[in-house]
């Protein structure tokens, strides 16, 4: 009723009103679903209502073939959120670990979305030059699974999405299974921009891509949203000023860097909370802001280098290495309902044929 006739949500919502205790809500896609915070069809319908409004939805020349393809593992397992400028996937691999498609599959198909930007939020699985030589920038902003961005994150997510697709394009965001970490930062983003209200964005998220946004990642977009959508990010790459860099680390300001209060996850977040002693050393009153800041970034490079090193050097060990133990049992899950879907397509076709 929404779609075909454009009533609102409420309007469409109140038929239903007297049976809403029979009919059952919506949990999240994780290990342990947070029972106390459900996702109620009305929230749909308003999350639905919404993203009509903002023009990411009409039925008339929504292609429901490219989204039921683009949606199966084997085609790339990824949804827009927002048309044409943001794209939820998973993780390309190209370590031969399974439930991953290698980096050189996704190449022509982000060429032809006008993807000019890929924010990882998870290791590194894959070879960054297959897509660095097609002109597509790697951003790397990992933090841990099942957790939730801070506020540096949060802005440094805005400001690199600003950036790429100030001119048109678009970015493309993973995390391991691409629900998670990937939902939560693209639904900051969302609020930040929108003031779209968060049950309602995360119900139009899981409509979009399903299982979007997990566990404790719910509340927080709730909780958070105030917080969130008053926060003043920046362009940093207007034309004759620096550019927002490709790495997360560096992206923040020098008196920003802080040690995390997350326990540190891998050798890289071990180098990552070095950094706060490292500028403390390196900090002094005699010297000029500007001279701080090269000796800051100096540092920090000196100290994520053999980090990054070390990752091209790894495979599958990297990968088995239990930093995305979530995404990876999303992964196996999405799997089997890929491998159903895949059998009900082959189903329905040969019922099809026998027509």
């Amino acid at each position: 009723m929404v779609i075909a006739y454009g009533y609102t949500s409420e309007q469409a919502w109140e038929p239903f009103i007297q049976i809403e205790d029979t009919l059952p809500s919506f949990w999240d896609a994780g290990e342990t679903p947070c029972q106390d915070f459900k996702i109620t069809i009305l929230d749909c319908l308003r999350g639905l209502e919404k993203g009509i409004s903002l023009g990411w939805y009409n039925n008339l020349n929504f292609n429901y073939k490219e989204y039921e393809k683009n949606y199966k593992l084997e085609h790339g397992d990824m949804n827009w959120i927002i048309p044409g400028k943001i794209l939820a996937f998973s993780s390309p691999s190209d370590y031969n670990v399974d439930n991953g498609l290698p980096s050189k599959f996704f190449v022509q198909k982000f060429t032809e979305m006008k993807i000019k930007g890929i924010i990882r939020l998870n290791e590194q699985m894959y070879e960054e030059n297959v897509f660095k030589n097609e002109g597509i920038n790697i951003f790397d902003m990992e933090f841990t699974d099942g957790t939730t961005p801070d506020d540096q994150i949060i802005a440094t997510f805005i400001n690199i999405i600003n950036q790429e697709t100030r001119f048109g394009g678009a970015v493309a965001v993973h995390c391991r299974a691409g629900l998670g970490r990937t939902g939560t930062l693209i639904g900051s983003y969302i609020i930040n921009k929108l003031a779209f209200e968060p049950r309602s964005l995360i119900a139009w998220m899981r409509l979009c891509r399903p299982g979007s946004v997990i566990g404790q990642q719910q509340k927080f977009l709730c909780d958070g949203y105030y917080r969130i959508r008053a926060m003043k990010t920046t362009l940093q790459d207007k034309i004759g000023g620096p550019s927002v860099s490709q790495s997360y680390q560096q992206t923040q300001s020098p008196f920003q860097l802080r040690k995390s209060s997350q326990q540190p996850s891998s050798l890289k977040n071990l180098k990552q909370s070095s950094i706060g002693s490292a500028i403390h050393h390196v900090l002094s009153p005699n010297l000029k802001y500007s001279n701080q800041v090269n000796i800051v970034n100096q540092k920090i490079n000196t100290i994520m280098q053999p980090t990054k090193d070390s990752k091209r050097n790894q495979s599958s060990s990297l990968i088995r290495s239990g930093r995305s133990h979530q995404g990876e049992q999303l992964m196996f899950n999405r799997k089997r309902l890929s491998n159903y879907l895949s059998l009900m397509d082959q189903v329905m076709g040969k019922e099809n044929s026998a027509k």
